[in-house]
């Protein structure tokens, strides 16, 4: 795919971007179909509306399949779908809007993360000059690599920016997960006891109170914690048990239950949504890392970076 670059004052270039990157900054305004672009590769400046950008590849879609469908393949979770829909489900829209704040555009984030690597890649690419002449390396790379922690830093909080703007967490959620399984209650009663009977009656119903699932308690839309239940004496019935006079239940207008459609997805699971909605209060620490797509492209981009500053 054809990557672009864009001057706006006559001397900046800015780039490279793709396709997408370029009809966001024209859909935030911040390109106009006048501004000069140049396809990489050639050497003319046009107008952007003298260009035909091509179609943008789309993000791998989430599974549609139902519990259903899935029945007679590779899973070993079985969920009552009658059950959870006689139970009832008030719609939890925060999907939507949670990352629709101004700021930062998700184009702005990428031009900063390039910026970063280009300063390690330029960092290193002198270091081997430099040996090759038998010099020591100027003062200004020098200072790129021992400030090199502070540069992945900034990239790994751009990347997290990055996935937050686009929503990519609630993608890799979604995907595993059946689209019936992710559900919320908003609590009936002004108090833990009333709430938690509430919420118990309500998982009974659904057939859902001796599963395996990450469930959220929430004021709102705000995130007051997020957990974990695993099957046998650690199911969503027993979890609840524990919390019956916690601070959660206290304060929860809502609770949002998640069931995988894999037993063994669940700390990837609870991993992904505190990645999510990382101002979540009551939890003070995310899961470990590991065996879930964002952490396995933290580890690539950690790995790439570092090769950018090992010596030649």
């Amino acid at each position: 795919m054809k990557d672009y670059y864009y001057c706006l004052d006559g001397v900046t270039v800015n780039g490279p971007l793709s396709a997408a990157e370029i009809r966001e900054l024209l859909e935030s305004k911040t390109l106009t179909a006048e501004t000069l672009v140049c396809s990489a590769g050639e050497k003319d400046w046009v107008p952007l509306n003298a260009i035909s950008l091509p179609q943008v590849e789309t993000l791998k879609a989430p599974s549609t399949e139902t519990a259903e469908e899935t029945a007679d393949k590779d899973n070993d979770t079985t969920v009552d779908l009658k059950a959870i829909a006689s139970a009832g489900n008030d719609e939890d829209d925060d999907h939507d809007d949670h990352n629709e704040e101004q700021g930062i555009t998700k184009s702005k984030l990428i031009s900063a993360i390039r910026k970063d690597l280009d300063l390690l890649w330029k960092a290193q690419r002198e270091s081997i000059i430099a040996e090759i002449k038998n010099v020591h390396l100027s003062e200004e790379y020098e200072t790129t690599r021992k400030e090199a922690k502070l540069t992945k830093q900034r990239v790994r909080e751009a990347v997290f920016a990055y996935w937050q703007k686009s929503k990519m967490y609630h993608i890799w959620i979604d995907e595993l997960v059946w689209k019936e399984c992710d559900i919320q209650r908003k609590l009936k009663g002004d108090d833990c006891e009333s709430k938690y009977e509430d919420a118990c009656n309500w998982l009974e119903k659904a057939r859902l109170i001796d599963k395996a699932g990450c469930y959220c308690f929430k004021k709102d839309k705000e995130y007051l914690y997020i957990g974990k239940a695993g099957g046998g004496d650690s199911n969503l019935g027993k979890r609840l048990t524990n919390h019956k006079r916690s601070v959660y239940f206290e304060q929860a207008t809502h609770l949002r239950v998640i069931i995988p459609r894999h037993k063994t997805w669940i700390s990837k699971l609870e991993r992904l949504l505190l990645l999510a909605y990382p101002e979540t209060r009551y939890n003070e620490a995310t899961p470990n890392r590991g065996n879930n797509p964002a952490d396995n492209i933290l580890d690539f981009i950690e790995k790439e970076m570092n090769d950018l500053l090992a010596d030649g």
